[in-house]
């Protein structure tokens, strides 16, 4: 981390003097010296960091790096606020570095920089005391994963588990239909949500089971949260009516919800981690026992805790996960280290000299699959020499204060590139099990300096590479992936988490604070809190250089302690107080002159301070979901905003358009040049003409379109060359859009739209539509098209060649509604919701040769089977939701004359509501 450290600084230094902010004599001088010393030193920190667990000496070097490191890193942070004070930016440094305050904050840190410069002098002539060898900046003594190598901890091997894996799937998959209940009980790193993970998303638990979902108990404070996990796990996101309910209800409605929609289903539940059987007790009542063959999977690290669940009646299975025996773990262990192995040698090194080392190494992993894949991924990528690997084994025996489980996570940690080790530090001070998102994360990594700029990328671009890289090396286990694979939601395992943690609050880096762990160091320079109590935040106020704070799953926290905070932490970066329980934020907040990235999402802050313009460095604002509605004045001076998020609605529908509102934006928009997210914006005749100005936009919502704004806005939008994302909603239902471009043989739209929603009344889809040729996500809202949407596309043209899912809501006024051959060629999946004159679909063979779902809802005067149904052999679900009941009783004939009989992996639900509440079906 001192290699990160410096390599950071180095980057800074090299922006401050690109930037001109110290452009007097004396000043600029020093800075460029003490970036050539530290550039000098930091190709010897590579060796250094790999002797350190081992040589005391030189551990102690490669601290007072860091030290010095951070040193600079506050001087130079204290002389821009000097100098800033309460101004507004570097243009106002310019010019007043010119004057006596300028001149008296040049001297003071002219001084400073020379006495640690000497002391820098000091620590880097020691190096030759330990005899440092040079090697290539950042270079990774495993050298960098392979493309090949794209593979995460979740998807190991079985070797040693067969058994209980084919014990798992007997149970999931025997012919008793009770519900019963298996429980899967191991330390932390043997595997069990990695063996559980493998047999639930299995192409035969997947066929079996009518619905399936998956919550990590150990995650959750309430019972209700819990409960709404599982329920959105259950349906499907597309049911916004449904959601909208559920974040209403109190416990009891939701234990009922769960109870009716599982009724007449056989379902699968994993419950990962748990260890309070309290949570058990107050859902296993409403756990429909009805016959079908239904399971529960608990996961726990507690034998104690399989005996309290095996207590409570129901018949129970009980598995236990053990480590590896010591041929298992040598089999695993060479299929990571050397995966190009001929069959013939699986499971015994290529070279006979390494055959002791490796049992050695293998040994020390204690039968632990985590720990041996972690171990084995990381010497594949090593020098197959004997002395190569004996030089690792003496750095995994160096300390002798760490297990040899953890000691071989610390070495996969120490081994990562230098330039991905402070992102994934980073991670560490999250809450355990805590499922990251991806633009998140990388909005963080971005703000606080740790992504290193490329050539012809952004920085979050680069971020995504950082990313991807992580997931080759291993260290992060993927949860959910699009359908291109990149990387959506992913966690850490908690046993790596935790060893990365301690060398995180050891190096100063980070530090997690919760009911278990009160009090942290006050050099510490990043700080998440969990859960802790008002003592607890009151005293982290002496860690004044903090540079990110995070808050998470916090009952209260006081105006006052964040105007403390404020106060104290004027070096911040990064601020997170995503669902934190506050209505208001001090004025304070805008003396947070380094503040890059603000999360207010969730919370319940009405307006932001009258001079927010001040955070002259901020980046990112998140200010979904909350209740204000007016953006501060002075927005236009943000000039580094990169992504403002707006949006007030998790989802947009079932409203009506006309209370669909955004948030009032002040003038001018066209200086935020920056700018690649824009949610949430409402339009006027001014907004629709700037957007054309934000040729870095990648995403954009835009809400309460006027009729008189369509040919501005398209004339805008054929200068978005990067967007990606594309939302646009009419003022009302009454007012059409009108998104045809005034010359519309000329206008280009965007060439890399992804994702288009349009939400409004059309008289006719736009002809650029077709032209979308990356188009993947369409969505249509409250459209009333009289004629058939697609009805001027030719098919023969493919016009949507890559779109994979369709939506239309309130979208077709007509009767009847046809797909020809060859017009979907990708869809996967299709909703058609509230087509209430819709009498006949013909959905002609061809027209969506891999359509997987169908869902139907509200389409009130259906009531023949969709024709050609029986052609889509790749049909998984059809659901069906308050549908005439003539349609269902049809849809049953069909059923029992084997009309669908071919396709054996179809389920076909039919879900309705009686009095309020939500009852199922079950076709097929």
């Amino acid at each position: 981390m001192a290699d990160s450290a410096v390599g950071f600084l180095v980057n800074k230094l090299n922006n401050l003097v690109m930037e001109e902010v110290m452009l007097l004599s004396g000043v600029l001088d020093e800075v460029e010296e003490l970036k050539e010393e530290l550039e000098s030193m930091r190709s010897f920190l590579k060796d250094a960091e790999m002797r350190k667990e081992r040589e005391e000496g030189v551990k102690t070097w490669v601290k007072q790096v860091r030290s010095a490191a951070y040193q600079v890193e506050d001087i130079l942070d204290d002389f821009v606020l000097r100098v800033a004070g309460q101004q507004h930016g570097v243009a106002f440094l310019r010019r007043l570095l010119c004057c006596f305050k300028g001149l008296s904050a040049r001297h003071v840190v002219a001084t400073r920089i020379q006495t640690v410069r000497r002391r820098i002098t000091r620590i880097s002539q020691r190096k030759d005391m330990y005899n440092l060898r040079s090697s290539e900046e950042g270079e990774s003594a495993f050298g960098p994963p392979a493309p090949s190598d794209m593979v995460t901890l979740n998807q190991m091997d079985v070797v040693g588990m067969e058994g209980t894996r084919n014990t798992l799937m007997k149970e999931l998959t025997d012919e008793d239909e009770g519900l019963k209940l298996i429980t899967l009980h191991g330390k932390p790193g043997l595997g069990k949500s990695t063996l559980v993970s493998l047999v639930f998303e299995s192409p035969e638990v997947e066929e079996r089971f009518d619905r399936r979902t998956w919550a990590t108990v150990s995650q959750f404070r309430s019972i209700k949260e819990l409960m709404k996990t599982l329920l959105k796990g259950l349906f499907d996101a597309w049911d916004e009516m449904v959601l909208k309910q559920m974040e209403k209800m109190d416990v009891k409605p939701l234990r009922t919800m769960l109870k009716k929609y599982l009724s007449n289903k056989r379902y699968l539940i994993v419950l990962q981690d748990m260890s309070d059987v309290q949570f058990w007790e107050q859902i296993k009542g409403h756990l429909p026992n009805e016959g079908r063959g239904s399971r529960i999977i608990v996961t726990t690290r507690s034998s104690d805790m399989v005996d309290s669940l095996e207590s409570t009646g129901m018949k129970c299975c009980r598995l236990e996960i053990e480590p590896l025996e010591e041929s298992s773990s040598m089999q695993l262990f060479c299929r990571k280290a050397f995966p190009n192995q001929p069959q013939e040698l699986e499971g015994c090194p290529p070279d006979a000299q390494l055959e002791e080392v490796c049992r050695r190494m293998v040994n020390r992993c204690r039968g632990w699959p985590l720990a041996i894949i972690a171990l084995g991924m990381a010497m594949s990528k090593k020098e197959r020499t004997k002395e190569a690997w004996e030089r690792v084994e003496q750095t995994m025996s160096a300390n002798p204060s760490l297990d040899s489980v953890r000691s071989i996570f610390s070495l996969v940690y120490r081994e990562l590139p230098m330039h991905l080790r402070p992102c994934f530090m980073y991670c560490s001070i999250f809450p355990e099990d805590y499922l990251f998102k991806r633009n998140r994360l990388i909005s963080m990594w971005v703000a606080e300096g740790l992504i290193e700029g490329r050539r012809g990328m952004n920085l979050e671009e680069v971020g995504e590479e950082y990313l991807k890289e992580l997931v080759r090396w291993g260290v992060f286990e993927v949860v959910e992936a699009n359908k291109r694979e990149r990387v959506k939601t992913f966690r850490i395992n908690t046993l790596l988490q935790s060893v990365v943690l301690s060398i995180s609050e050891e190096e100063d880096f980070g530090s997690l604070l919760n009911e278990h762990h009160t009090e942290g160091h006050e050099k510490v320079r990043r700080l998440t809190i969990h859960r802790a109590d008002e003592a607890a935040i009151r005293s982290c106020l002496r860690m004044r250089r903090l540079r990110s704070l995070l808050f998470f799953g916090m009952d209260s926290i006081r105006s006052t302690t964040l105007k403390n905070m404020f106060a104290s932490f004027r070096s911040l970066r990064v601020l997170d107080l995503q669902d934190a329980p506050i209505t208001g934020l001090p004025k304070s907040l805008v003396d947070l002159f380094y503040l890059r990235y603000l999360n207010l999402r969730r919370t319940r802050v009405k307006r932001l301070p009258s001079s927010f313009h001040r955070l002259a460095n901020l980046q990112t604002l998140d200010v979904r979901e909350t209740e204000i509605r007016t953006m501060a004045s002075g927005l236009s001076k943000l000039e580094n905003m990169c992504h403002l998020l707006m949006c007030p609605y998790v989802q947009f529908f079932p409203m009506t358009i006309d209370r669909i509102q955004g948030i009032k934006v002040p003038r001018p928009l066209c200086n935020l040049q920056k700018l690649q997210s824009l949610t949430g914006v409402n339009a006027n005749g001014r907004i629709v003409k700037e957007i054309g100005s934000l040729t870095q936009l990648k995403k954009l919502e835009i809400f309460r379109v006027r009729w008189k704004h369509g040919k501005t806005l398209c004339k805008s939008l054929g200068n978005l060359k990067r967007l990606s994302r594309l939302s646009i909603v009419a003022v009302s239902e009454d007012e059409p859009l009108q998104l045809e471009a005034a010359d519309a043989d000329a206008f280009k739209p965007p060439p890399l739209i992804k994702s288009l929603q349009l939400a409004g009344r059309l008289d006719g889809l736009p002809e650029w539509i077709s032209r979308l040729r990356s188009l993947a996500h369409l969505g249509l809202f409250a459209s009333q098209l009289t004629k058939q949407p697609f009805s001027n596309f030719s098919p023969e043209k493919c016009c949507f060649p890559n779109l994979t899912s369709l939506t239309l809501y309130e979208a077709y006024v007509g009767q009847d509604l046809e797909f020809k051959e060859g017009l979907f060629p990708k869809l996967k999946e299709l909703r058609l919701v509230k087509l209430t004159a819709l009498v006949i679909l013909v959905m002609e063979v061809g027209s969506a040769p891999c359509l997987e779902r169908l869902e139907i809802e509200g389409c009130s005067s259906l009531v023949m089977v969709p024709q050609h149904m029986e052609g889509f052999s790749n049909l998984k679900e059809f659901e069906l939701w308050n549908v005439h009941r003539y349609l269902i009783n049809n849809i049953k004939r069909e059923v029992d004359q084997g009309r669908f009989g071919e396709n054996r992996k179809l389920s076909i639900t039919h879900q309705y509501s009686v009095d309020g509440e939500w009852c199922t079906e079950t076709l097929l």
